[in-house]
C-alpha cells in the first residue's frame, strides 16, 4: 500500500488521510505490522505537510500501533495529538487520546495522571455531547478504579458501558473486555455485591450515568 500511495499524484494531506485510513484498518484487522507501516507513512507525510488536524490524526492512529511493545513513544505522540488539539486541531480522536494516555499513565504506576486524563476527556464529552469515543473513557475509568481498590465504582461504570445507557455505544465484545478489566473489583466486592453495583449501572439515565462519572472521578483525584 505505501508504495502504490506514494506513487499516485495527490497531494500530502489526502496522501497522509489514505495512510491513516490504511492504518486504522489494519489495526482493526490485527495486523500490526503492516499497520506501523502504514501510521509511520502517514505522520511522515503529516509532518510535511503541518497541517495540525492531520497531524494530531496521524499522531493517534502511530500511539494506537505502539501502545503495546513502545509504550513511551505511545505517550509521547498522544500528548502531541492532544496538544494540536488545544491549539485548534479536530477534535475527533480527542477523547479517545486522552482515555489511551490515561491507561498509559495508570500502567506506569501515575495515578494522578492518569485521573487527570480522564478528568479532562470528561470534561470534553460535556461539553460537545454524548459520542461513541465515551466509551473508551469509561471503560478506562472502571479499569483504573479497579486496579486502585475502588472496586464498587468500578463495578457500576462496567454496568454503565456493559448494559446501560452506553451500552448502544459500545463496540462488539465490549462486556467481555471490560469484565476482563475489572476482575480485581470482582474480586474485591464477592460476585453478589458486584453484579448489584453493576446492575446499578445498567439501570442509569444517561444523565445520572455521566453526573456518577464526574463525581467518582472528583472523589478518585481528592483520595489519591
Amino acid at each position: 500500500m505505501i508504495r502504490q500511495v506514494e506513487a499516485i499524484g495527490i497531494d500530502d494531506y489526502t496522501r497522509a488521510g489514505v495512510h491513516h485510513v490504511a492504518a486504522t484498518t489494519y489495526v482493526i484487522a490485527g495486523d500490526l505490522t503492516t499497520a506501523r507501516a502504514e501510521a509511520d507513512a502517514a505522520l511522515r507525510v503529516s509532518r510535511r505537510h503541518g497541517q495540525p488536524s492531520n497531524l494530531a490524526a496521524s499522531l493517534w492512529v502511530f500511539a494506537l500501533t505502539r501502545e503495546a511493545d513502545d509504550p513511551d513513544a505511545a505517550l509521547a505522540a498522544l500528548d502531541e495529538s492532544v496538544e494540536l488539539t488545544r491549539a485548534g486541531a479536530s477534535i475527533t480522536s480527542f477523547g479517545s487520546a486522552l482515555a489511551h494516555i490515561a491507561r498509559l499513565r495508570d500502567r506506569q504506576g501515575d495515578l494522578p495522571g492518569a485521573l487527570d486524563a480522564l478528568q479532562q476527556a470528561a470534561t470534553h464529552f460535556q461539553r460537545v455531547g454524548p459520542r461513541t469515543e465515551l466509551v473508551v473513557v469509561v471503560a478506562q475509568l472502571a479499569r483504573t478504579l479497579s486496579g486502585n481498590d475502588h472496586a464498587e465504582p468500578a463495578a457500576v461504570l462496567a454496568g454503565i458501558v456493559s448494559a446501560g445507557p452506553l451500552a448502544s455505544m459500545s463496540a462488539r465484545g465490549t462486556p467481555e473486555r471490560v469484565a476482563r478489566t475489572t476482575v480485581a473489583a470482582r474480586t474485591q466486592l464477592g460476585d453478589t455485591a458486584y453484579d448489584s453495583a453493576f446492575a446499578r449501572g445498567a439501570a442509569m439515565s444517561y444523565d445520572d450515568a455521566f453526573a456518577y462519572v464526574r463525581t467518582e472521578l472528583d472523589r478518585a483525584i481528592t483520595d489519591c
